[in-house]
């Protein structure tokens, strides 16, 4: 597994209000700030969270000879 998300600066499908209730978490933090917050409540362990941000992205970019 590797994090990701697809986020942008700037939404402008709904006016600024209604966005908020529509998509709350939709800014560029939210797997940083909310989602991996959340994933040692969970039961996620550092080693699992580094796998997916580190190890399993190297591996998937790494260039084969």
């Amino acid at each position: 597994m590797v994090l990701s998300q697809d986020a942008w600066c700037y939404i402008g499908w709904f006016p600024g209000p209604v966005r908020a209730q529509v998509a709350p978490s939709w800014h560029c933090n939210h797997v940083t700030g909310d989602v991996l917050a959340a994933l040692p409540e969970r039961g996620v362990t550092g080693e699992q969270i580094t796998t997916m941000l580190v190890d399993n992205p190297r591996r998937y970019c790494e260039v084969k000879a």
